[in-house]
């Protein structure tokens, strides 16, 4: 049996938390690193590129986000303007 399918949008949070987590627990090591300069050098640029891939993955999620049109307001329908808010220019207008 397998688990419920992960949208898009949860799979780039999910992996935004673990590389926060990593990036975190990378910054720890670093500042334990005490001595061989040639180690922190390389522990420096792990943390580096950690750094980038959740650059990446923010900016994945944000576009995820944009993507999805305007949030839904607290009634649970899209904020989308009805028949009274349109704007003048399609007053009275149907489609057919």
């Amino acid at each position: 049996m397998t688990g419920p399918i992960e949208t898009p949008l949860n799979t780039a949070s999910r992996q935004i938390a673990e590389d926060e987590q990593r990036q975190a627990r990378q910054t720890d090591l670093i500042a334990k690193l005490a001595g061989d300069e040639e180690v922190l050098a390389h522990a420096q640029l792990l943390l580096a590129e950690v750094t980038r891939t959740l650059t990446i993955g923010r900016a994945h999620r944000s576009l995820l986000l944009s993507s999805q049109g305007p949030p839904l307001s607290g009634n649970g329908a899209a904020s989308l303007p009805t028949a009274r808010h349109r704007p003048p220019q399609y007053a009275g207008k149907l489609l057919g």
